[in-house]
């Protein structure tokens, strides 16, 4: 159930770049205030800014409780256990 929240969010929030992104080089490239080789190069850095975004599921771990940070493996607890 959490992968599938933390996916939505993502999506959203990468429909937010893409559109932003593109919006506001139509809008400056409208009105003529930038080369078209910077646009096709900012167009292309929103690309990647999606793909890394989206790249922060591949480290969804499903055995972790949200909010914990101690080490595991493979998703089994390591840490040392409580004195």
């Amino acid at each position: 159930m959490r992968l599938s929240r933390q996916t939505i969010g993502i999506i959203r929030q990468n429909y937010g770049i893409a559109l932003g992104v593109n919006l506001g080089g139509i809008l400056v490239g409208a009105l003529g205030m930038i080369n078209p080789f910077v646009a096709a190069v900012l167009h292309n850095l929103s690309t990647l800014m999606v793909v890394f975004n989206s790249a922060r599921l591949i480290h969804y771990d499903p055995d972790a409780l949200p909010g914990r940070t101690g080490p595991s493996v493979l998703g089994k607890d390591i840490s040392p256990p409580p004195a």
